[in-house]
């Protein structure tokens, strides 16, 4: 794992007609770049999906989907998310609300409960995407590594440390 650059992105196979993404990010996969680009170059749908552990006090539970066309910003046609800055969580919610959307959520006390891991794994299941069952991908993936001189500030880090 690095930290500053990544240098390794794997783009695994699903059992659905979504492709599942992850990078060599030490503080976890950073998809905005890499899916809000493929999917205007290849002409699909995107989906971030970011669902930090409980009790971390970074990340958050975050959902974005992106649409192959330009949108009021950049290409993001629905964002969600609840998470914590500066000690203090903030809940977010841009674009139109999707059909399969339980907007009674959105007012709960708590903003870290307005949307949680139930929430977003609901949201995702609504879009086919099983995402927090090991079996809903497949076994091998597609690896794309960038060689060559690295940033002089990149760190390696092993899942060890």
């Amino acid at each position: 794992m690095t930290s500053v650059e990544r240098r390794r992105f794997l783009f695994i196979p699903t059992h659905s007609e979504w492709t599942a993404f992850v990078d060599n990010g030490h503080q976890g996969t950073d998809a905005f770049a890499p899916i809000s680009y493929l999917t205007k170059k290849i002409g699909c749908a995107g989906v971030r999906a970011t669902d930090a552990l409980p009790g971390r006090t970074q990340g958050g539970t975050v959902f974005e989907l992106y649409s192959p066309e330009d949108t009021d910003w950049l290409n993001i046609e629905r964002g969600i998310s609840a998470i914590p800055t500066d000690g203090r969580w903030a809940f977010s919610a841009s674009g139109p609300m999707l059909p399969f959307e339980k907007p009674e959520f959105y007012t709960r006390r708590q903003i870290k409960d307005r949307f949680d891991s139930e929430i977003l794994k609901q949201y995702l299941g609504d879009l086919g995407i099983d995402a927090f069952n090991p079996s809903f991908y497949f076994d091998e993936g597609f690896l794309v590594e960038k060689v060559g001189t690295s940033a002089p500030a990149m760190q390696l880090f092993d899942l060890a440390g």
